[in-house]
Order: C-alpha cells, then structure tokens, then sequence
C-alpha cells in the first residue's frame, strides 16, 4: 500500500484526483513555478543576483572560520591567559557556570542559523534544479538531520540517486553536531598558581660598624653549630622574611668582606724579648718605631696581634694602620708557593731567645714568626636569594690567586672608615677559646741568670725540634728548664682557633699555608664576627661594655670601648608570592577541531548553495523547503494552492486551510503520488 493525501470535503468543489493516475516522470523540471512568458511564449529570465540569503550564509560560515583562527592566534600568545580573577565564593559558584553557559548558548544558536539558512538555500536550489524525483525524496529526507541523512546515504547502495549530495549533507550535518560540541570546549576556567610580586621588609643582617663587637666573637666558638642565615661564608646579607606560598627569588642588600695581607718590612726583634706580666705573655717586634705585640707562639698556629701606640689617631701612611696584624709560626707563601722576597718584605723573624745557656740537650719549642699587616675591604652588593630557603643561590667566589706585596694603605679608604674600625675590634683580646688543647705549658722564670722580667717559657713534654734561633731553650735534668719556676696554661683565643681551625693547620699538621686561604679565612671570621653582632641585645647586661682582659681591668689599647646602641635598619626586596586564582584558558585540541571542521562546513555549504550561483532556471518564485504545503503546490494538484503566485509559507498556509488525512491505497502502477510522499 502507498500513503496519499486525500481531501476531506469541507464544501469546496475541488478535489485531488485519484494518486494512481499519476504517471512516472524520471525527472521533476515540471516542478518548476511556471515562469512568466513574453508575447513569444518565451520564459523570462530572471536578473541575475546574488540572493541576500545566500550571502549572509557563508558569511556566518567565514566568521565561525574566522573566530577559531583568532582563537589559535589568541592561544599562540596566550593573552587569554591575562583575564584572571581571585578565587571567592562568588566566582567558585558563577564564574564557570557563566562561561560554559555562555559558550552552549552560543553554539546552540550559531549553529542552528547555520543549519536553517543552508538547509532552506540548498533545498531551494535542489526544488529548483531538474533532477529525478527519488533523488529529491533522499535529499529532503536526508536535512531531517543526522539520522534520516545516515538512513538516506544507506540507501543509495540499492539505488544510487544521488550520492555526492546525500555524502554533502550527512557531512555537514555532522560537521554542525561537533561544533556544537566543541564550542563550549574552547573555552575553560582554569585554577592555576599565579605569582604576584610583594614588597617586603628585610632585616639587615650587617652590625653597625661603630658598635664594639667584642662579645660577638663567642660566635667563632660555636660557628658549626648555628643556622646561619644572613651570613655565608665571608658575605652577609639581608635577611628576607618568610612568607607563605613565596617562590622564586629575592634581591637582597649583601656586603662582601675581603681581607688582603701584606709584608712587613724591617721587621725587627724587640730587644725586651717575651714579656711577662699580669694577664697575658707575649713576644714584641719593632716595625718603624712601633711595638708589635702577639702572643707568645708555642706550637704551629696563626695569632692576631695588635700596635702600640693604638691606632686611634693613626698615620695611614704608618704600619700600624691596618685594621688586623697575624703572626704565623708556619710558612706563608702565595699563590706560586714563595715566600715574600726581600724586596717586598720580611718572611721569617727570629724568636726572642729567652734562656742563653742550659746543659740539656733535649729541645723545646721555639720557632721563628712570619708577621704580615691585612687591610679589610667590605663592598655592598645585591645578591638573589632563595624566597622559600632564605639562602642565596651560590656563594661568594673565593679568592685563589694572591701575590706578596709590600704593606701600603689601600686607595679609596679612609683610616677613619667604621668599617675598618670594627675589623680591629679586638680579635687578639676575643674570649679564650673553650674547646682547645693546652698541653703546652709556659714556664714562669723565677730569675736567676735569665732575662729580667721574668717571662713564660714555652715549653713541649715530649719535645719539638727547634726551628730557629742558634741557643734554644732546653730543659734541665729535673724535665725543666733550669731557673724557671711555676708553670701556667695559656689558650688561643676564640678568633685565633677559628683560624686555625679554618685552615686546617693542626688537623692536616701542616707546614705552610697560602696567602689567599689566609685572607678567605681572616675574612670569614670578620664576616660572622659582624653578622652576629647584629644580632645581639646590646641592651642585656651581659653583654660587655668594653672588652676586658682577664686579670689586669683593662682592655687592650688598640680596641675602641664605647658601645653604642647598633642602629636597626631595614632594606627592600622583592618576593615572589603564588597565589591561586582563575584564569580563561583556551583548549588548543578543541580549537584545532573546531577551525578543521568549520572549515570543511565552509566547503560543503559552498557546494550544496552551488557557488558560484548558476541556476538556469533563475525565477522570482522559488521553494525553499519541502512541506507537505510546498509539494502539494509544485505538483499542481489542488487549485487553491496552484492558484497562489508567490509560495512563501504564510501563503501556502493560509490556502491550505481546509481538512485532509493520509489514506493507504493498493500499489497498481510502479509510481504513484504516494512514492514522492516517502
């Protein structure tokens, strides 16, 4: 049975005529709107233009090519990147739901003008094209949507009528159902760590210059032990505070302290030999009329010393000028492994001799000395530093190479400098170092033949041999040396074991040390010395007012005693903080989709419209969609719709007001009216 519409009467006269008696027409040109004729009976042609339709479809399909290569632009500099905003409640809830809202509603709308104005244009060339009736049937059926174009391309394996245009379509349409898929993908809100640059307060972590550091050699003692942010090395700096979520680094204010050590020349024995007195035994040299005073040596170790007079009124022309003197009983050569020549200044001097005659030949301590003058240079730098460890990226370089040269005062110092001041800040009068052995006994000279005063021998248990001087101490019979009393202890001070300690003189046993080790060390020293002077509560009264040297009241000449209230400054840095936040981001894989396959809708529609535009039946009366009113009116069959001029919609709709129904009717003929129905 074929399905055929059938008239119900409502009172009009007309009535379709029996479906069956239509014949087979192989192609529908007959469905044409009769076109107007001249007096001839010659067709008119219509004029030949674009229809505004037709340009604002593809138009649509160039823009939505357009947006996604603005969106692939966009993506390649990622300047979506730059519309970001804080994470609230308000945004958490609203922000994404917006934009994916936004992007379906979009989709949803573009794509279904596109599939309006391309469906009702193509249908429209192919109503107005001549073509067999069945390949008409498939292409309308086939803009039903993806479903009926997947059923009518399935189809054309049985009866092939028309295969590109049902393959055009069913593209098409699914063309239409990924960009309305990928769409809302483009475009995504992103939570991601944004870091955003705050300005923060640093302590300074370098002492007031003018303060008297005494008290903070005790941080020599312990210097292993501490957590020393704000010093490395021979570098201190600003002390960053920490900061939730900081990444990255900080520029931070950092002083750099470098030391360089020179000869002395004409360095000469002082004629007093080893003093003795009170607090302290120690052995003097003549340097230009000033007294040069160290401790007495009594094993392989490095000591600072100080003048006399002090410096406090000082001549920079003058030895005594430099901010820090050491005394050596170990060889200190420079980079090449020499020591200075005569030229530049003196290597070794000659102990005092302290005892002349002994009629033992076992031999003690007594060495010579190697004295050099370090001046102390500080320079203010920036260094980057760790946002989350606080520590800089890399230490200060150290010095490796240093050449012997005569002591002159440095161009671009002032002798009055602070800085240089606080470097001579007592390191020979520093507190006693606490953790060092004290197996060497001075011996005390009870008179006698020996020098007057009386001095400090020093002297070994099992003996060192005698590294100068031609009469050497010696001990006696009775395991003393003859005419010397009582014995009394004496310790490094807390700077002087630092030293040592740093360049490893008693733990490798060695011989000689080099010039720039010596300089990194004593500038070590100063540099932890002054960093954790800042750190002291100047106001507790355990801190000392002035260095004291136990046993006399008084501290050493050379060392400034006032104590100044340090002045607590602040610096600036820069901490890079990460901060969660949305931002837009677009998706490059659903932008990519997206301009392929808006691209390829581009082509299709081209195609389907026939572009360009070349219809040989140009005519004023055109179908654009295939109603059940539309194919009643081309096939004529029904006067009041035959009679319409113009069939647009409103028309046809209004002519077709009258009752009808489908109907089911046997198949006698091959063709029928019901076969273009289906």
């Amino acid at each position: 049975m074929e399905g055929a519409l059938q008239e119900i009467p409502t009172g009009s006269s007309s009535r379709f005529k029996d479906p069956r008696e239509v014949e087979y027409v192989s192609e529908t040109s007959f469905l044409a709107a009769p076109q107007a004729r001249d007096q001839y009976g010659t067709r008119k042609q219509a004029p030949s233009r674009v229809p505004k339709l037709m340009v604002l479809c593809l138009l649509l399909h160039i823009i939505l090519v357009l947006m996604h290569v603005a969106a692939l632009v966009v993506l390649a500099g990622r300047y979506e990147h730059r519309v970001t905003m804080r994470i609230d409640k308000f945004t958490t809830t609203w922000v994404p739901l917006i934009v994916g809202t936004a992007l379906r509603a979009f989709a949803t709308i573009y794509t279904a003008v596109l599939v309006l104005l391309t469906q009702r244009l193509a249908l429209r060339k192919a109503l107005n094209t001549p073509q067999t009736l069945t390949a008409l049937h498939d292409k309308t059926s086939a803009w039903l949507g993806i479903g009926s174009a997947a059923v009518s391309l399935w189809q054309q394996g049985k009866l092939r009528t028309a295969v590109w245009g049902i393959s055009g379509i069913t593209l098409y349409l699914l063309g239409v159902f990924v960009v309305h898929i990928s769409i809302p993908g483009v475009l995504e809100v992103q939570v991601y760590n944004a870091t955003v640059s705050v300005q923060s307060q640093t302590r300074l972590a370098n002492a007031n210059y003018t303060a008297n550091l005494m008290s903070a050699y005790d941080i020599l003692l312990v210097y292993g032990q501490l957590n020393k942010i704000g010093l490395l090395d021979n570098m201190v700096y600003d002390i960053v505070p920490l900061v939730a979520d900081a990444t990255g680094n900080a520029t931070v204010n950092a002083s750099i302290y470098d030391v360089q050590c020179m000869a002395l020349q004409d360095v000469q024995t002082n004629p007093t030999g080893v003093v003795y007195d009170s607090y302290l035994t120690t052995t003097n040299y003549i340097v230009n009329n000033t007294k040069f005073i160290f401790p007495l040596p009594y094993y392989q170790a490095v000591f600072a010393g100080w003048t006399d007079p002090t410096s406090a009124a000082c001549n920079p022309s003058s030895s005594y000028c430099a901010p820090v003197y050491i005394g050596s009983t170990v060889a200190i050569v420079d980079s090449s492994g020499t020591q200075p020549p005569s030229s530049t200044g003196n290597s070794w001097i000659e102990s005092p001799r302290v005892v002349q005659t002994l009629d033992v030949n076992t031999p003690v301590l007594i060495t010579g000395m190697q004295i050099v003058a370090c001046v102390v240079n500080i320079t203010d730098t920036q260094i980057d530093v760790s946002a989350t460890t606080l520590e800089p990226f890399s230490s200060p370089a150290a010095p490796s190479d240093a050449s012997w040269t005569t002591y002159a005062w440095p161009d671009g110092l002032s002798s009055s400098d602070p800085r240089l001041i606080a470097a001579q800040n007592a390191p020979p009068a520093s507190p006693q170092c606490g953790h060092c052995e004290t197996a060497h006994t001075y011996w005390v000279d009870d008179g006698g033949d020996n020098p007057s005063p009386p001095v400090f021998v020093p002297v070994d248990a099992d003996g060192f041999p005698v590294v100068s001087g031609t009469n050497p101490v010696q001990l006696g019979s009775n395991g003393k040396p003859q005419g010397v009393g009582t014995a009394s202890p004496q310790s490094p001070t807390a700077f002087d074991a630092f030293i040592q300690e740093e360049l490893g003189i008693a733990a490798q046993n060695r011989s000689s040390i080099t010039l720039p080790e010596l300089n990194h060390a004593v500038a070590k020293a100063l540099a932890a010395v002054h960093w954790y002077g800042q750190q002291l509560n100047f106001a507790d009264p355990h801190v000392a007012s002035g260095m004291i040297i136990p046993g006399t009241g008084a501290a050493p000449s050379s060392v400034k005693t006032e104590q100044p209230e340090p002045v607590i400054g602040a610096g600036q840095a820069t901490i890079v903080t990460v901060l969660s936040q949305y931002r837009l981001s677009l998706n490059l894989v659903a932008v990519l989709v997206g301009l392929a396959v808006s691209t390829i809708m581009l082509v299709l529609a081209a195609a389907l419209l026939s572009i360009p535009w070349s219809n040989p039946l140009r005519t004023s009366r055109t179908v654009d969609s295939a109603g059940i009113l539309q194919i009643t009116w081309l096939l004529g069959h029904e006067p009041n719709l035959a009679a319409v001029e113009k069939p647009d919609i409103g028309a046809l709709r209004a002519a077709g007001m009258f009752q009808a129904q489908m109907r089911e009717y046997e198949r006698e003929k091959t063709t029928s009216f019901g076969d273009f129905l289906y």
